[in-house]
C-alpha cells in the first residue's frame, strides 16, 4: 500500500497509492517526507492579491503602508498561505480578504511590527488562522463616527475632509472609501493615501477627493470601517465665481505664475475668502485663457456686485473690481491682452524680474472699461495691484 518516492517526479491518484513517502519506505500518512522540503517564497514591496501559486509572502513596507489581499476562499479548501512583514518602519501591513470574507471573524489582521506573520488556511468558505504572533481583533463594530459636509467649493479641486478618530474595537480592521471624485483616505495623518488602509482604535481616518468639474454639484465618499460605514458629501459653488484685486501692490518678481497665485491665495485667505484662487495673469506661454477655469456670473468677492455676466474677456467690465475693503486700485500687473491671451515679452521675464531692464503690461481697473487687462507697460520695479479669481 506504499510506495517510497525518492527523487521521482511521479504522481499518483489516491486510488493507486494511499500513502506516499518521500525519503522513506514505510509512510504513515497521505504523505510523509522524511527530511526537508521547499515551497514558494515571494517577496512584496506594493499592494498585492495572492494566488492559488503562492505560499510564502514576504511584505515590506518600508515604503508605505501595504495591503496583502488573500483571494477567494471558496474554491480553494485546505490551501495555506504565511504572510510576513520584514521591514522595521512604522509602516503596517494589512492582510485583507475579499467578497465579505472574514479572517477568524474579522476582514483584516494587521501587522504592523517587523517578523510579525500570519498563517491562515481556506475552509472553502472564509480563512481560518493556524498560526500567528498577532493579537487579532475580536469584534469589527467601530462606535459610529462622521465627516463634515462641505459646500461651496471650487471646481475640479482636491479638498480634504476633517479627520474623526475611531474608537471602540479591539486589534486591526480595514477602513476603505468609495464615490466620486476618486476618494482616498489617510489614517493616523501618515500622509499615505489610498483606497483601503488598516486601521486600530484611537486612530483617525481623513477623506480628500476631487470636486466636480459642474457648479452647484455634490460627490459623495463612503468609508467603511469594519460592518460601520459614513459618508462625506462635498458640493461646487453655486455658480457664481468670486473675483478681487488684491490689498497690496507687488513687484513684478511673483516667483513666476505659482508665485502670483500664491499670493492670491494667501491674500483671500487674510480676507476670509473660501476656496481657491488664481492670479488673472499670463507668462510667456501660458495665458490666462488657458489656465483658468471660469464660469459665470463673476462676482466681486466683497459685495457680489456682477463683474463679468457671460465673457471676462470681452473688453468690458460690468462694475469695478473690489478690494477686500471695497476699495479699488487702478493699476493691475496681467501680461495679458484684453481678449485673455497672453502678451509675450511684456511679463516681467514671466513674473521673476523687478529690474527696470524688464516690462510688464498692466491693467486699468474699471467699470466698462475695455482696457482693464491692458492699456500699457511699465518696468517691473513698480508696485501694482494683481486680479485673483476663484476657481
Amino acid at each position: 500500500d506504499s510506495k517510497k518516492l525518492g527523487n521521482s517526479s511521479s504522481k499518483f491518484k489516491n486510488s493507486i497509492v494511499p500513502n506516499v513517502g518521500i525519503g522513506t519506505t514505510s509512510p504513515n500518512a497521505s504523505l510523509q517526507v522524511a527530511g526537508s522540503f521547499s515551497t514558494k517564497l515571494h517577496a512584496q514591496s506594493s499592494n498585492y492579491t495572492l494566488t492559488a501559486t503562492d505560499s510564502i509572502v514576504t511584505a515590506n513596507a518600508s515604503g508605505g503602508a501595504l495591503t496583502m489581499t488573500l483571494p477567494t476562499a471558496v474554491g480553494l479548501q485546505g490551501i495555506q498561505y504565511t504572510i510576513k512583514k520584514v521591514d522595521g518602519s512604522a509602516n503596517s501591513v494589512a492582510v485583507a480578504t475579499t467578497s465579505g470574507q472574514t479572517i477568524d471573524g474579522v476582514p483584516a489582521v494587521s501587522l504592523s511590527s517587523q517578523y510579525q506573520y500570519l498563517t491562515v488556511v481556506s475552509d472553502g468558505a472564509n480563512w481560518d488562522i493556524i498560526n500567528t504572533n498577532v493579537v487579532v481583533a475580536s469584534t469589527n463594530t467601530p462606535n459610529a463616527f462622521s465627516f463634515t459636509n462641505i459646500t461651496g467649493q471650487s471646481l475640479g479641486v482636491l479638498v480634504a475632509s476633517n479627520s474623526p478618530t475611531i474608537t471602540g474595537f479591539t486589534g486591526t480592521l480595514v477602513a476603505s472609501v468609495t464615490g466620486g471624485g476618486g476618494p482616498q483616505i489617510s489614517v493616523n495623518g501618515s500622509g499615505n493615501w489610498s483606497t483601503s488602509a488598516a486601521i486600530q482604535s484611537g486612530q483617525t481616518v481623513q477623506i480628500r477627493l476631487t470636486t466636480s468639474g459642474a457648479v452647484n454639484t455634490a460627490l459623495t465618499a463612503t468609508v467603511t470601517i469594519g460592518t460601520v460605514q459614513a459618508n462625506w458629501q462635498v458640493t461646487t459653488l453655486s455658480g457664481a465665481l468670486q473675483i478681487f484685486v488684491t490689498a497690496n501692490g507687488y513687484f513684478g518678481n511673483f516667483g513666476g505664475l505659482t508665485g502670483a497665485d500664491a499670493t492670491c491665495q494667501s491674500e483671500a485667505g487674510a480676507a476670509g475668502y473660501s476656496g481657491t484662487y488664481k492670479a488673472v495673469m499670463s507668462d510667456d506661454t501660458t495665458s490666462a485663457l488657458s489656465r483658468l477655469t471660469l464660469s459665470y456670473p463673476i462676482v466681486n468677492a466683497y459685495n457680489g456686485s456682477t463683474v463679468a455676466a457671460t465673457n471676462l474677456w470681452n473688453g468690458s467690465l460690468n462694475n469695478t473690481i473690489l478690494q477686500p475693503n471695497g476699495s479699488s486700485s487702478n493699476h493691475l500687473w496681467s501680461g495679458t491682452g484684453s481678449d485673455g491671451n497672453l502678451s509675450s515679452g511684456n511679463t516681467c521675464n514671466s513674473w521673476t524680474s523687478n529690474s527696470g531692464s524688464y516690462d510688464g503690461v498692466y491693467g486699468n481697473n474699471g467699470a466698462g472699461l475695455s482696457n482693464w487687462l491692458a492699456i500699457n507697460f511699465d518696468p517691473c520695479y513698480y508696485a501694482f495691484n494683481i486680479v485673483c479669481i476663484q476657481q
